[in-house]
Order: structure tokens, then C-alpha cells, then sequence
């Protein structure tokens, strides 16, 4: 005699399995089921940014006797929520010193033809509120930001992808085609 569940068993076993699995995906109790299973939360907040214009060689901007060029990046909160400029919560909100707006927290990755590149210093940038108020530090809904990365000034006569990645991993992504 073998040791082990015999061929009857397993297949009866796989019956009743399957006529569970029909039974629970059209019946009430099925969509009750698998409407709690869809309702887990998320644990990033439903961001909305988009990128709407890129200076791929910002010579003009307040720091570049400084820094030299940067790469501006142009973004507006599309959402009916602010998003922060920082998610550290013990950051003291202060003002970037050459443009007087949000310092922010917001990563960029280029990729043009040569690769895929990260700005050196993902600590902190500067940010200057375009068309708006300035009143708080985030990115209120409809306020446009130019957030400048030095470092990071591509040849604008070159297509190449920026990516921002703001708070809550909210991202948007922007294609640059030379004029």
C-alpha cells in the first residue's frame, strides 16, 4: 500500500475548490468579498503633478553666479490638494537664499542619450512660485513652481526625459524635444 491521498481525493478536492471559487465570484457574498479585499487604503496621498515646461540651460536663474547653469523644471499641482515640499517632518521650512521661495525635497532624473542621471545633491533645491502667491511653503492646487537643479543643465539641443518625484512618490515625467 503507498502512503499519500489517493488520485479520487486530490480530484474531488480540486472540484470542490473550483465550485467555491465560482460560487464566491458571482453571488452577492462573492462581490461583498472582493469589494472589502478592493477597499484597503493607500498609504501615499492621490498627488496630482505635472511638469508643463522644461529650460534645459537656465542661465538667467538667481544662483548661477553661484552655481552655474541649471536645469529648470517647471511644474504645476493639477490635484485640489497642496503637496508638500518636503515630506521631513522636523525641516524648518525656511526660503532658498537666491530665489526667496520654497526650499523643496524633490528628486529629478534626466536620461539623454548618454544615460540615466540623478541630481547630485537630493537633499535640497530651490523653488520659485511662478504666476502666484508665495504664502505657504507647498505647492498649492493650480500654483506653478520652477524648481531649479544645478548641476544638472542638459544641451538644448538634444531631446532627453526629466523626471520629478515629489511627495507620497508622486511623479510626473516630461519629454524635451529641441525646437
Amino acid at each position: 500500500m503507498r502512503a499519500g491521498i489517493s488520485k479520487l481525493v486530490a480530484e474531488s478536492l480540486i472540484l470542490v475548490l473550483g465550485v467555491m471559487l465560482v460560487i464566491m465570484a458571482f453571488t452577492p457574498a462573492g462581490t461583498y468579498i472582493f469589494g472589502i479585499l478592493g477597499m484597503t487604503p493607500s498609504t501615499s496621498p492621490n498627488y496630482k503633478l505635472k511638469i508643463v515646461n522644461v529650460n534645459p540651460y537656465d542661465d538667467s536663474y538667481p544662483g548661477y553666479s553661484s552655481y552655474g547653469p541649471a536645469l529648470a523644471v517647471y511644474v504645476v499641482n493639477e490635484g485640489d490638494r497642496p503637496i508638500p515640499r518636503t515630506t521631513i517632518k522636523d525641516d524648518n521650512p525656511g526660503t532658498c537664499w537666491y530665489t526667496g521661495g520654497p526650499l523643496v525635497r524633490w528628486p529629478v532624473m534626466v536620461r539623454n542619450e548618454t544615460g540615466l542621471y540623478g541630481n547630485r545633491d537630493l537633499w535640497t533645491t530651490c523653488a520659485k512660485t511662478v504666476g502666484g502667491d508665495d504664502v505657504s511653503p507647498d505647492l498649492d492646487p493650480g500654483e506653478m513652481w520652477a524648481i531649479y537643479y544645478p548641476g544638472m543643465a542638459q544641451d538644448p539641443n538634444e531631446m532627453f526625459t526629466v523626471m520629478v518625484i515629489g511627495p507620497g512618490a508622486v511623479k510626473s515625467i516630461y519629454v524635451y524635444v529641441p525646437p
